[in-house]
């Protein structure tokens, strides 16, 4: 007898429609996250680079989505050499780990496309270890838009992110199933597109870093 509203990852066969107190299932476009952190990256190389992809945990839906987006930005750009990918499990010191093996495997590194922002700030601290002298040479990105990674992002230490407005996110989560069980909002009466949605993300980068800080991460 309790409404709720369940965010990110579900089953595909499971929907809000099919029961009377699931008001509804929201996430963002993982896919478009990916696709648009690449294809940013890909821009600011001139279309020509050698890149790797850093994995969230296997299996799950946001990691795949996301790697999807950038196989299929990397397909509109035939001059980008995609060297391999890894997982690191969402795991800020898997990436670390990682990225210090292949700056040793591969000499010559121009963007590292991370899952999240954890494996963005690995990524960092790698090069920071490691080869200090290529820190804002090796473009890199991640999503999420956490406080740490736009700061990075204005240090100029990471080249973007996907900004996802967690505010909106947690509040509306909230909303729908409490309008739902004061009456305001009859969820049977939905088209089943607006049960199951897409909430919208930005593309952050050093031109909306600041912005994107003041607003939407220390924002009230």
């Amino acid at each position: 007898g309790v409404y709720f509203v369940t965010q990110w990852n579900k089953p595909d066969d499971l929907h809000p429609w099919d029961f009377k107190y699931y008001v509804a299932h929201m996430q963002a476009n993982d896919f478009q996250m990916g696709y648009d952190t690449a294809v940013a990256m890909f821009e600011a190389l001139g279309g020509k680079g050698k890149v790797l992809h850093i994995q969230g945990q296997l299996g799950n839906a946001a990691a795949a989505g996301r790697f999807e987006g950038f196989k299929a930005a990397l397909e509109e750009y035939p001059d980008i050499e995609f060297l391999e990918a890894q997982t690191a499990d969402w795991d800020q010191t898997k990436a670390q780990t990682l990225v210090e093996n292949w700056l040793v495997q591969y000499p010559e590194i121009n963007g590292i496309h991370g899952a999240g922002d954890m494996h963005a700030l690995g990524a960092v601290a790698a090069i920071k270890a490691s080869r200090p002298e290529l820190l804002g040479k090796i473009l890199i990105t991640g999503c999420a838009g956490d406080e740490p990674t736009t700061r990075a992002i204005i240090a100029g230490e990471v080249f973007a992110t996907a900004g996802i407005d967690a505010k909106w996110q947690g509040g509306m989560g909230l909303a729908l199933p409490y309008m739902a069980y004061t009456g305001e909002l009859d969820p049977s009466s939905l088209p089943n597109e607006q049960r199951e949605f897409y909430f919208g993300t930005t593309l952050v980068t050093q031109e909306n870093a600041q912005q994107w800080l003041d607003e939407q991460v220390l924002g009230a």
